[in-house]
């Protein structure tokens, strides 16, 4: 058994979220919630113990071939709709949204960079233009980890996934969100990591191209 307790930090949301994941999907390792309720201010996530070894914790040992099968198994596709708490729509992640279409996301975040500060020297045209392809291309709305990395990944002896856990942050978001936020951090932007989900999630190439030149031209983190 393992128990969350925390305030803002542990929600309600995660075992919603994990619920449904159990009554909706099948293979989908996630943690069984036992209860989940609010106390005088402090939210407690009983659940089950996951299996396994957290992927982070064994990253240097992660090979090519690990990287494959690791790959392999990540075909995933505010859960409570709510605002959402996501480092990368807001730095302090602060409630945002709930927005009432893709589109209408699409323009809060270019909104939140205060526009983009593309230097000279650099095509701006070419910029904006793999950024709109991006944006105009037609998503639909899933059920997202929003922090799918090595740190909520646990793994048995021969690397097979035996935990996916913190769904915290689960949200309702544009199809692509689960690869271009799950390599959002700087230590996951590349090596290991950015090509385990760039090869997890071959479709969403020009998203995840648009989405590191907003994070790479933004003028403020807000």
């Amino acid at each position: 058994m393992y128990v969350k307790i925390g305030d803002y930090r542990v929600r309600l949301n995660e075992g919603r979220a994990l619920r449904y994941i159990h009554a909706h999907t099948s293979g989908v390792p996630v943690p069984i919630v036992v209860d989940n309720f609010t106390y005088d201010g402090t939210t407690f996530l009983v659940m089950s113990r996951m299996p396994g070894y957290p992927l982070d914790a064994l990253y240097h040992q992660i090979t090519p071939d690990v990287e494959r099968l690791l790959s392999a198994q990540l075909h995933l596709s505010s859960f409570d709709g709510g605002p959402v708490r996501c480092a990368r729509v807001r730095f302090d992640a602060e409630p945002a949204g709930p927005w009432q279409s893709v589109d209408e996301f699409h323009e809060a975040i270019i909104y939140r960079t205060g526009g983009l500060n593309i230097p000279e020297n650099v095509d701006a045209a070419a910029v904006h233009d793999v950024i709109r392809r991006a944006h105009a291309r037609k998503h639909r709305v899933c059920l997202t980890h929003n922090d799918l990395g090595a740190h909520n990944i646990l793994v048995d002896e021969n690397w097979n996934i035996t935990g996916i856990v913190d769904w915290e942050a689960a949200a309702w978001m544009p199809e692509y969100w689960e690869l271009t936020k799950g390599t959002f951090l700087p230590k996951y932007r590349q090596h290991r990591w950015f090509r385990i989900m760039s090869a997890a999630f071959p479709m969403y190439t020009l998203e995840q191209k648009a989405e590191q030149l907003i994070i790479q031209y933004r003028q403020c983190y807000a």
